[in-house]
């Protein structure tokens, strides 16, 4: 287009998801002014500035993102393999013994886990997939019976309701 006669900041209009308002009209103010060289110059600098910041923003991002999943990780092993062993010796003294708020909690969210594990992690990849915005109806939505009735065979599973 340009070679055809059209300007710089015209052709540039013609790409709206490639080149923002800014600048196109940092272009045409370069054009109308006769200085569209130091404009570009300009535009370039910004650029290289932005994506630095940027980088810098994901980097510094990335450990607490790693540090939660891996707290995930490791509350899932012990909630699924380490308490339910341990566990087990409180529930043999449940009868004989008041067990603490805090244990009962933890005995009931262990069992919580064990008995809705497919739930739960459909959950946890739901919430990922909102929280970095993948989730498009186009494309979360078929994934969604296949979580619930996973969720169900491991729930009539574990009851006993269905045996292989």
């Amino acid at each position: 287009k340009v070679v055809g006669g059209s300007s710089l900041s015209g052709a540039l209009s013609e790409y709206p998801k490639l080149f923002s308002q800014f600048y196109i009209k940092m272009v045409r103010s370069g054009e109308l002014s006769g200085k569209l060289q130091d404009t570009l110059n300009y535009l370039a600098d910004y650029m290289e500035k932005t994506q630095a910041i940027t980088s810098k923003i994901k980097g510094a991002l990335s450990y607490p993102i790693f540090v939660m999943f891996a707290m995930v990780v490791v509350g899932l092993v012990m909630g699924i393999y380490v308490l339910p062993q341990l566990l087990a010796i409180f529930k043999e003294a449940g009868a004989d013994v008041e067990l603490p708020v805090t244990t009962r909690s933890l005995m009931w969210a262990t069992d919580f886990l064990n008995a809705n594990l497919a739930f739960v992690i459909g959950g946890i990849y739901g919430a990922y997939l909102l929280l970095t915005k993948k989730a498009k109806l186009k494309t979360a939505v078929p994934f969604g019976p296949f979580l619930i009735l996973g969720g169900w065979i491991a729930y009539t599973i574990s009851n006993g309701i269905l045996s292989f």
